[in-house]
């Protein structure tokens, strides 16, 4: 797109609106058949802000997209979408280590587009001391922090009361951290 800029100059202006890289961390349990799994995740997000709110975009896992007013609200749908696959993937096979397969599968997956603009975006973050991260999200080292997918079989001897506890589906308030 060519717009005037304030010295009457034509300049080009990309049209894309403006992106972070995000990691997000990720913590539940699912029932499948005979078998209780504990999935724990660091994984890698693309976030893109436009005139009607935030759109994140999964690098790890890659097949995740939600679309929300606002930052907080799409946070909270992605945790309800991973919850709703997870509970899909325990629905399509009756063993712990079928449902731990799909979910690795899951995650793993990812285009190299994406991956790469999300390296983009950190190099971006990290050479310009004057970025925000969105939403006053705080910055976590892209390098340091370790991207991952953890899957344990609970065995129903270590089950408690307590486990049945409704979760609120609100995440932490870490529970996103812009890349840098």
């Amino acid at each position: 797109m060519m717009s005037i800029d304030t010295n009457g100059s034509l300049e080009a202006r990309e049209t894309k609106p403006a992106s972070w890289p995000l990691l997000f961390n990720y913590k539940s349990r699912v029932f499948g058949s005979g078998y209780i799994a504990e999935v724990e995740m660091c994984g890698r997000l693309l976030a893109e802000l436009e005139m009607e709110g935030v759109w994140l975009y999964g690098v790890n896992p890659g097949a995740v997209a939600v679309g929300a007013a606002t930052l907080a609200t799409a946070n909270a749908d992605l945790h309800k979408s991973l919850a709703a696959v997870f509970a899909d993937f325990a629905a399509a096979t009756d063993s712990f280590a079928g449902f731990r397969e799909m979910a690795e599968k899951f995650f793993t997956e990812t285009d190299s587009g994406s991956a790469n603009e999300w390296e983009n975006g950190v190099a971006r973050m990290k050479a310009s001391p004057t970025i925000e991260a969105p939403g006053g999200l705080p910055i976590r080292d892209a390098v340091k922090t370790k991207v991952f997918i953890r899957i344990a079989e609970q065995s129903t001897d270590t089950l408690t009361p307590e486990d049945n506890r409704v979760a609120d589906c609100t995440p932490a308030p870490s529970a996103l951290a812009a890349a840098a």
